[in-house]
């Protein structure tokens, strides 16, 4: 499905078709859409072309060997979810005689979502409005219904539902192109408290500024005498005491004499 563009609509002929959409949003659950899009045709025959009956027939053993095989998105709990959704399908339709006839049995959207939710796992806002646009259900305008369900703002997408003037829908107003763009932006609020990385760079910097203990500025002397009597061309290492004067004359290139005095 090309970025930004809404997923094709069908007409529903049978069960497995509003199982088969439903199922499809169930697996886009917290994965995205291009993986479960691109394994779709794998997905589909694994489950049995989402024959409501056969899939809700899945026992225990079947969703180990579904879930041990490469062509599906392997997740016991969303496989299970699915087969306890394909049970709850043919109850609501045996219940209202289709499950078109469950689906506006409802008094508007929200309560239908609602109540999607509460019969159907693994199914969320999102899920429930791509499932009801998908199987050609009515459904409101996209960027209205995300931005009064979440607070960030819905990106354009080409081909989701738009507002019916002619039913009476609020028609958003179009903003201006780049009017909310130039505005710079910090990168930490002021008086914001530090992030745990902001607080060690700044310990630090603090520390970089306060002078050495007398330990420390005694050895960085020591090694600054140490590369003024150093051969030419020779790196010399820091002068470190040892028991044998030759040792380190060795190790270092350094007289003994300068290392280790004679007394």
């Amino acid at each position: 499905m090309p970025e930004n563009e809404a997923p094709p609509r069908i007409q529903p002929k049978r069960l497995g078709d509003y199982l088969e959409v439903i199922s499809k949003a169930v697996f886009q659950t917290g994965i995205s859409w291009r993986v479960v899009d691109s394994k779709w045709p794998d997905i589909r025959e694994a489950m049995r072309d989402f024959g409501a009956r056969a899939v809700a027939g899945l026992g225990a053993r079947d969703i180990d060997r579904l879930a041990a095989d490469p062509r599906v998105i392997r997740s016991h709990k969303k496989l299970e979810a699915i087969a306890g959704n394909a049970a709850r399908m043919l109850e609501m339709e045996a219940e209202h005689g289709s499950f078109r006839a469950y689906l506006r049995s409802h008094a508007d959207f929200e309560a239908l979502v609602k109540d999607l939710r509460k019969q159907f796992k693994f199914l969320g806002a999102m899920g429930c409005y791509y499932f009801l646009h998908v199987v050609g259900e009515r459904v409101p305008d996209y960027e209205e219904w995300h931005a009064a369900h979440t607070d960030s703002p819905a990106p354009t997408r080409r081909g989701w539902a738009a507002p019916d003037r002619a039913r009476g829908d609020r028609v958003r107003p179009q903003c201006t192109p780049g009017a909310h763009h130039g505005a710079p932006r910090s990168r930490r609020t002021p008086g914001a408290p530090d992030s745990r990385r902001h607080a060690l760079r700044r310990t630090q910097r603090e520390r970089s500024r306060q002078p050495l203990p007398p330990a420390r500025e005694e050895h960085a002397a020591q090694r600054e005498r140490s590369r003024a009597h150093a051969p030419a061309g020779r790196a010399a290492l820091p002068a470190r005491p040892s028991r044998c004067p030759r040792v380190s004359e060795r190790k270092s290139g350094i007289p003994s004499s300068i290392i280790a005095p004679p007394k």
